[in-house]
Formats: C-alpha cells, structure tokens, sequence
C-alpha cells in the first residue's frame, strides 16, 4: 500500500522586502513608479506597471497615498507642488530625480537609490537614509535655489550646493554626513547660525568648492 508520509513536501518561504512583500499579508501598500516626469499630484504621472519600459495602468486617476510605495526610475523627473501636504511614504527608491522644490519636509521609510533629491528649502527627508547614502549605489542631493537654513541632520552620499548666484547663502545649523563628493558649485556655505551649538560634518570622502562657491 502507499504510505501517504512518502508524498509529504516541507517548503520554507521568504521574502527580500518585508516592506513590498510581507509574509503576513499585511500590508496594504499599494507600489507606484513613474510612467513619466511630471508633477506628483499628476495621476498620469503614476503607474503600477514596473518594468522597464512601462504601460499607464492606473484605472482610478491615483497618486501615492501615505504609505504606499514609491519608484522613480531613471529618465524621469517627479515634482512637488509647493501646496501639496507633506508625503509620508513606505519604501522610496530614486534612480531618476525627485524635485522637492520649497515643498514640505516629507518622511519616507526608507530611501534607496542612484538618483538625485533636489531640494530649494530645508526639506531633505525624514527616514531611514543609509542606502541612498552608501558611498557606492547612493544618490545625489542637490540643494539649490535661494537662502534658507538647514535645520535637520543630512545623511547622503553625494551633496552639491547649487544656489541661484554667489550671493544666496545655506546656513547649516545641523550635523551633515556625506560618503561621496560634497561640492559646493555655487552660493555659500556656512557652518552653525548664531545659536551655541556644535555641529558635526563628517566627511567620508572629498570636498569640492568651485569659483562660484565658498565655506564659512
């Protein structure tokens, strides 16, 4: 006769993203990735579609909600509107450009990828930012546009200071970190406000300032 114990099979399931897929079911989490560049509050500016070269799937006129999941591959630019209310996303990964603008401060998760974060005020994100800051697979931040004040740690690997003419001036009144080149192309730098506070910058690899540019 057949012993039914010889028909028996044990499998083992993982995953390699608790965050997009875990185990439990979880998650509600919807992943959205560029179709093109655009603004972020553009719904033709998402799909669900994550291969290389995508369809537009997006049935309902969606953006990413809080909490969802987001991609920006490369080629593409996403934008945030100045009025939008501040993003609070899962997992981000950037290998195209993500415009923060004057927007709010956004939280994500975790943040991970290649490409470059451009910022025009003091809304680099909150989060978990040690991948997008490893010194070989890290992106760019890039912080540009007029004077303002940097009022939250900075953790990245590349960073290039971009203002709009010599004139305009970043005050750095937080620690910064960064893995890969800090440049400061164009406007000032300067190092702590008028507060009595010490700040830390670590610097993991050169440091670059341009004729346009200056440290203070």
């Amino acid at each position: 006769s057949n012993n039914s114990n010889n028909n028996r099979r044990f499998y083992t399931i993982g995953t390699t993203d608790v965050i997009l897929s875990p185990l439990d079911g979880s998650s509600s989490a919807k992943t959205w990735f560029a179709f093109q560049t655009g603004n972020w509050d553009n719904p033709t500016t998402w799909t669900q579609d994550g291969s290389a070269v995508p369809t537009y799937i997006n049935p309902n006129n969606e953006i990413p909600a809080p909490g969802d999941n987001v991609e920006i591959g490369s080629g593409r630019t996403v934008t945030v509107p100045t009025a939008l209310p501040a993003l609070n996303q899962n997992a981000v990964r950037i290998d195209g450009t993500l415009n923060m603008g004057t927007s709010s401060k956004p939280t994500f998760a975790s943040l991970d990828g290649s490409g470059i974060i451009r910022c025009a005020a003091d809304n680099f994100p909150n989060g978990n930012m040690s991948n997008f800051a490893d010194p070989l697979t890290g992106g760019l931040v890039e912080f540009y546009g007029t004077s303002y004040e940097i009022t939250n740690n900075v953790l990245a690997n590349k960073v290039q200071i971009n203002l709009t003419n010599t004139a305009q001036n970043i005050t750095l009144a937080a620690d910064l970190t960064h893995n890969g080149l800090m440049e400061v192309k164009r406007g000032r730098l300067t190092i702590n406000n008028t507060a009595n506070s010490s700040r830390t910058i670590n610097s993991n690899a050169d440091v670059l300032v341009e004729s346009q540019g200056a440290i203070y």
